[in-house]
């Protein structure tokens, strides 16, 4: 938003850090694609991105559902 005349006001301390996440990982992205680097590497910095965005819309990818089942359950015995 640096080169834009309107303001935008961000409240929430955890959304800000979220759009700084994401803002940097597209950033990678378009260094990534100037460098002439795979493809595969564009992924990794596109996936942080959406996960980022994800933190402030609230959306829960099913890698976080088996993150926490996994993590907090016994499973399997």
């Amino acid at each position: 938003m640096e080169n834009s005349s309107e303001k935008l006001i961000i409240t929430n301390i955890r959304h800000k850090t979220a759009l700084e996440k994401t803002k940097d990982a597209i950033r990678n992205i378009f260094e990534t694609i100037d460098m002439g680097l795979p493809m595969d590497l564009i992924s990794v910095d596109l996936k942080e991105a959406l996960d980022s965005l994800s933190e402030i819309t609230g959306e829960i990818s099913s890698e976080d559902i088996l993150d926490h089942v996994f993590g907090n359950f016994c499973v399997g015995k």
